[in-house]
C-alpha cells in the first residue's frame, strides 16, 4: 500500500501543484511582454461603417423565426433551417406557376 500511495502523492505534487506553479510564472513573463504595434493596429475594431450588413435571407429568416416564438413555438419544433429556406423557394416558384415563361 505504501509504493501506491507514494505513487499517488507524487503525481498530485508533479503534475497538480508543481504544474500550478509553472503555468503561473508563464503568465507572468509572457504577459510583461507588449504586443508589436502592426498586432495592436490589427485588432483594433472596425468602425461601423465597415461592419458586414446583413444579406436579406438573413432578415427574411431571422423574421420567421420571430413569427415562429410569437406563435408559441419551441426552437425545437421548428425542424432545420435549411429545410425553411427550400419550402419558401419551393412556395414561390407555385405561386409563379408553371407558364411557358420560366425565368
Amino acid at each position: 500500500m505504501l509504493p501506491w500511495l507514494g505513487k499517488k502523492v507524487g503525481d498530485w505534487f508533479f503534475q497538480r501543484y508543481l504544474a500550478h506553479i509553472i503555468t503561473e510564472r508563464r503568465i507572468k513573463t509572457l504577459a510583461l511582454k507588449s504586443l508589436p504595434e502592426e498586432l495592436k493596429a490589427w485588432s483594433a475594431p472596425l468602425p461601423k461603417e465597415q461592419w458586414a450588413k446583413p444579406t436579406e435571407a438573413l432578415q427574411n429568416l431571422n423574421q420567421q423565426l420571430a413569427r415562429a416564438y410569437e406563435r408559441g413555438l419551441k426552437f425545437t419544433q421548428m425542424g432545420p433551417v435549411s429545410e425553411w429556406q427550400a419550402g419558401r423557394e419551393e412556395k414561390q416558384q407555385q405561386k409563379r406557376g408553371k407558364g411557358r415563361f420560366r425565368a
